[in-house]
């Protein structure tokens, strides 16, 4: 039977590879942008695009700043893995991602509601 003390030094000894972590949030970002697409095509009107880029752009924003609090959450697996120098660097460039999306969404969002009004 495992003690105590053997189960905290397996959870020590985790670590997450870089390549999985960045494959895992690719997966994520790409669910995450096929969802509103296959939503959009299954809706009965026509695509608008300005709607879309909205849609799927806030999507993705939303979900870039999960990972980049889930980037910055000093969990011991990710910092042995893939290290603090890598995260933060990671976290700049998915921090200015997330600006660039949420700029798009705003974008989209005034040409799609203007479109619908106008």
């Amino acid at each position: 039977m495992d003690s105590p003390h053997h189960a905290a030094l397996a959870r020590a000894r985790r670590v997450v590879h870089p390549d999985v972590l960045l494959l895992a949030i690719t997966l994520g970002a790409f669910f995450v942008l096929a969802w509103p697409i296959a939503l959009a095509f299954g809706a009965g009107p026509p695509v608008q695009l300005p709607v879309l880029v909205a849609h799927t752009t806030g999507m993705l924003a939303g979900y870039g700043v999960v990972v980049l609090i889930g980037l910055m959450s000093r969990n011991p697996a990710l910092e042995r893995g893939v290290g603090a120098d890598r995260l933060a660097c990671w976290h700049g460039r998915g921090g200015r991602a997330v600006v660039i999306l949420t700029l798009l969404h705003v974008w989209g969002r005034h040409r799609g509601v203007g479109r619908q009004q106008g």
